[in-house]
């Protein structure tokens, strides 16, 4: 009994790490190909409730405003060819780009296994 408890006690609380890769698509780009307008394009990511994110975000080339947005709104938001961010998340996370290239994402987040 106590085996099984120290299980379910390690299973809740010891974190494990998962990586994520994805390009967003930028929004203007879309734009000039679909017409009538549509809804901006973006990337979804799913991670349990309370999961701790972090990553890095790069353009090709040229600032970019980047917006990472979760179930209860606004997490990150930066005008710029580049940079980092790192939250704790409600899903689902939604990566958007408003203005500028398309932006490359990795990260990873981290969250217990139960």
């Amino acid at each position: 009994m106590v085996v099984v408890v120290a299980a379910l006690i390690a299973l809740s609380t010891i974190p494990v790490t998962h990586s994520f890769s994805l390009t967003v698509p930028s929004y203007f780009d879309y734009q000039q190909s679909h017409q009538p307008a549509q809804p901006p394009p973006g990337a979804t990511l799913s991670p349990p409730r309370g999961s701790h994110v972090w990553g890095t975000f790069s353009t090709d080339g040229g600032a970019a405003v980047f917006e990472i947005i979760d179930s209860y709104g606004l997490v990150y938001l930066a005008n710029s060819s580049c940079g980092t961010f790192s939250f704790t998340t409600a899903p689902p996370i939604w990566f958007y780009v408003f203005a500028g290239p398309s932006v490359n994402v990795s990260g990873q987040y981290s969250s217990p296994i139960l």
